[in-house]
């Protein structure tokens, strides 16, 4: 058996949903390979329960119980994948048994399940074994580690004095930077307070500020927007997380916010979008992020915006509806990376950390 094989078997895991009512059939495979990974999309048409099973012959094996074909049409091309190069379905008396043939090239694998579509999803991820691209990323991760980096935990939770309870989420940003070896100092904003001042931030290299899932309040005042706009008009590098901050401009003066100054327009606010990609030619082209909003308080969802055709921004994440939740670009001498939707909505926190840590690499621009 294939040593990439066996890496692939230690990691396996059981994915279960909630037990099916009725008939279920799986209506469609989609196979979407990445930069460092390929993507397989089994889409059910209802809920359905899943388990991995070893697969003598190597490769991967899922089994669906009590699902059926269906109207299942074809099965993706993987003669050119790199990473998956095949995939079967056949049913058993066990259930519809789901197979991927893997190539050597393969590492490891994630797998779970979504709803609304029922989906189940696999991810292939291949060797790092390009010695220049493992060059480029270990100089870009040196190179955060080497600024001074203030995080700002703005999401309104209960270490932030909230006593109704607001969700905190900074410990998954604290983990992905501890466990990278960055060192980061940390701001906890109080609740109904405003944000550090600019004396405060210009004393960084790098800021990372994020206002969490609740939808209210989110509070990147008008203060804390002049902050930051004086923060990178002097030089900062700015990465900022708010699937809120775009809702709560509603119709204020657009000249008169850090939107504007960042090249954003025409915001859709709470799009319900779930499924968000890397724009080509952005740092996080070939990634994508399948958001999960069955926890929203307050009902907040991420917000899709459009770019100003005299701004010179880039898009960094695009949805399927075309909108843009990502953002990266300059103002003044400084430069930013804004995403409208919440990493802490991320489906699998390895596509949250592989995006967390592109940002901060673009940002320190080597």
């Amino acid at each position: 058996m294939p040593k990439a094989v066996v890496l692939l078997l230690l990691v396996g895991m059981f994915i279960a949903l909630v037990t099916m009512t009725g008939a279920i059939d799986l209506v469609s495979v989609s196979a979407f390979p990445h930069l460092t990974y390929t993507r397989l999309e089994f889409t059910f048409d209802g809920e359905f329960e899943v388990a991995q099973k070893p697969a003598p012959e190597g490769g991967l094996r899922f089994v669906v119980a009590t699902v059926g074909i269906g109207d299942l049409l074809s099965l993706p091309d993987l003669s050119v994948d790199r990473l998956v190069t095949g995939v079967s379905v056949e049913g058993t008396a066990q259930g519809l048994e789901l197979c991927l043939a893997t190539s050597i090239f393969a590492d490891r694998f994630e797998a779970y399940a979504t709803s609304d579509p029922d989906r189940l999803v696999v991810k292939v991820y291949r060797k790092l074994v390009n010695l220049e691209e493992y060059a480029t990323l270990q100089r870009r991760l040196e190179a955060v580690r080497g600024m001074k980096i203030l995080l700002v935990d703005d999401d309104d939770g209960i270490n932030n004095g909230n006593i109704l309870g607001g969700v905190d989420v900074d410990g998954i940003y604290e983990k992905i930077l501890t466990e990278n070896l960055i060192t980061y100092d940390i701001l906890r904003v109080g609740h109904g307070s405003a944000g550090p001042s600019y004396d405060k931030l210009k004393d960084y290299d790098c800021v990372i500020w994020f206002t969490g899932i609740d939808a209210l309040p989110c509070l990147l005042c008008s203060a804390d927007q002049s902050n930051l706009t004086g923060f990178l008009e002097g030089g900062g590098r700015l990465l900022l997380v708010s699937q809120n901050y775009l809702s709560e401009l509603g119709v204020k003066n657009p000249t008169a916010n850090l939107a504007f100054k960042m090249g954003i327009c025409k915001i859709k606010a709470d799009t319900q979008e779930t499924d968000v990609f890397g724009a080509e030619g952005s740092f996080a082209w070939g990634l994508a992020l399948d958001l999960d909003y069955r926890f929203r308080p307050g009902g907040n969802w991420g917000d899709g915006f459009e770019i100003s055709d005299s701004s010179y921004s880039r898009a960094v994440l695009v949805g399927d509806d075309g909108r843009y939740y990502g953002l990266q670009g300059e103002v003044g001498r400084g430069n930013f990376v804004f995403f409208s939707v919440a990493f802490e909505n991320a489906s699998m926190p390895v596509d949250r950390e592989e995006l967390f840590l592109a940002a901060l690499g673009w940002l320190t621009g080597k």
